[in-house]
């Protein structure tokens, strides 16, 4: 069970409060090209043509950039590190979005973590 999904079954948040606080993180997550173009990674117009190999078949960005000899699987990996990092965090969402207070959030999470050890 997912974090969301127990704040759920204990009442504390609604289903669209969920989904609309994971909205709100898949936002402010960077892309991964543009993370590869602020790191020096790639230029400009690298990334474009990563992207629009993308739209024409099935690979993930990294992988098509790694084929096309742009970046290393090591630097793809860094990439994803920092496009984890750049997100903003569920908690800090939640408490921003819905009426649940940090406390609450806190216990919730500490009871989380407690039931996920059993």
């Amino acid at each position: 069970m997912r974090f969301g999904e127990f704040l759920v079954a204990k009442n504390m948040l609604g289903e669209a409060d969920i989904e609309q606080a994971l909205e709100t993180q898949r936002q402010t997550r960077k892309l991964i090209g543009m993370l590869a173009v602020e790191c020096g990674f790639i230029s400009r117009f690298d990334n474009i043509r990563v992207i629009l190999c993308r739209h024409k078949n099935e690979q993930s960005y990294g992988e098509i950039a790694v084929a096309k000899g742009l970046l290393t699987r090591e630097q793809v990996e860094d990439l994803l590190l920092l496009q984890n990092e750049s997100q903003m965090p569920l908690g800090k969402i939640l408490q921003a979005e819905t009426s649940i207070s940090r406390f609450d959030l806190v216990m919730a999470l500490k009871e989380y973590v407690e039931t996920c050890r059993d």
